[in-house]
């Protein structure tokens, strides 16, 4: 691990602390749960809870952050990577890190008209894999092309092929003519994107 007390075994740890890139603090968490279930896909959550043998979370930057602390015992009685849950953490979590999610193409786009949704898009994109909370990101959008380019924005209602992304506010949509794709902004790792920073700090 990057920041490990030792290569192998009962003692290794790994701490980080997640906080929202500059341009999206705006969501404050209650708990450290809503915290994790915010930043991390179920996918991540899985794979920490069957590789940490020693977990610790506390919230930071005003509650808009999270810091943890996981460790990891000896997997096995071998010194392999195989043998240890360290390492097991790390293939996994760089397996899902390099996941895309995406491009599904997108077929069509349809907006809700209102005084503060006009650009609250409906998309539909066959054999897409969003769920609410995930960021998307559009690309090569025709007609609708103010929806080219934007960092992401969040999913708020899923619905078989279809989904719907949040408006910004007292934007008037151009209608959509044809093409585009929508992709994850993160990968299948994170659930919302965010900033790491490694720490030698631990929580425990």
């Amino acid at each position: 691990m990057p920041n490990s007390d030792t290569a192998h075994g009962i003692h290794n740890k790994y701490t980080i602390i997640v906080t929202q890139p500059a341009d999206e603090t705006d969501v404050t968490h209650s708990s450290v749960a809503d915290a994790k279930a915010f930043f991390f896909s179920a996918a991540a959550l899985t794979v920490i809870d069957e590789c940490a043998t020693q977990e610790a979370y506390e919230l930071t930057d005003g509650n808009k952050g999270l810091k943890m602390t996981l460790g990891f015992g000896s997997k096995g009685t071998g010194t392999a990577a195989a043998d240890d849950w360290a390492e097991q953490f790390k293939s996994r979590k760089g397996a899902l890190e390099g996941a895309e999610v995406g491009p599904f193409n997108i077929s069509a786009i349809a907006y809700n008209q209102g005084s503060y949704d006009d650009d609250e898009a409906t998309v539909t994109a066959a054999g897409h894999t969003f769920v609410v909370g995930d960021y998307v990101k559009y690309a090569d959008v025709g007609g609708s092309t103010e929806l080219n380019g934007y960092a992401g924005r969040p999913v708020i209602a899923v619905d078989g092929n279809t989904f719907t992304t949040q408006s910004s506010a007292g934007k008037t949509p151009t209608a959509y003519t044809s093409g585009g794709t929508a992709t994850k902004v993160c990968n299948a790792w994170a659930k919302s994107p965010y900033v790491e920073t490694v720490s030698s700090d631990h929580l425990f």
